[in-house]
């Protein structure tokens, strides 16, 4: 990858570093308790949202791949995040925060904004992999299209749905805890 001036280099690695870490919980998420697993990713999520930010602007090749993440694996993992979250699992929001005309709630789960940020890594984690500088470009593009596009929203609707859990019901108090 040294097509890119290091400072570029240096975002995308640390991008892949905290988008691996992350992919890596959620794929353990059968192994944990609700409690530790929430704990657990209170800190990857701002995390990501840093990377992210820092990820360079550029061009996608003429590459085209389908999404790495098949639509019953996706259905699977949601469905265990899903069994594993429960009653932390639903909250309520608004669609657009920034309009004010949207004052209706609408309801949505932990486990879907989880399990769609998992699924847009993927994606950009298919073509990170090739270990090329045209792979690593279109992963860096994958990735911040997605973030700007879809899976930053999920983000960061998880991240205040996390601390509210987290530091409003105090789910991680002993970090045992059931559920």
């Amino acid at each position: 990858m040294n097509e890119f001036p290091l400072d570029q280099r240096r975002a995308i690695d640390e991008f892949a570093e905290i988008a691996k870490e992350y992919c890596q919980l959620i794929e353990k998420h059968p192994s944990m308790k609700a409690a530790p697993f929430v704990v657990a990713i209170e800190s990857l999520l701002p995390s990501l949202y840093l990377r992210a930010l820092a990820l360079p602007s550029v061009e996608p090749s003429a590459t085209e791949r389908k999404s790495a993440a098949e639509a019953g694996q996706w259905n699977q993992l949601y469905k265990g995040l899903k069994g594993l979250l429960k009653d932390y699992d639903l909250y309520y929001t608004v669609f657009d925060p920034a309009d004010g005309e949207d004052h209706e709630s609408i309801t949505a789960t932990l486990s879907d904004d989880l399990a769609d940020i998992y699924r847009d890594l993927q994606d950009g984690f298919a073509y990170w992999l090739s270990n090329s500088t045209t792979g690593r470009a279109d992963a860096a593009w994958e990735w911040k299209y997605g973030f700007e596009s879809h899976w930053g929203r999920h983000l960061t609707k998880a991240i205040a749905v996390v601390f509210s859990l987290i530091h409003d019901h105090y789910i991680g108090e002993g970090a045992e805890g059931t559920a």
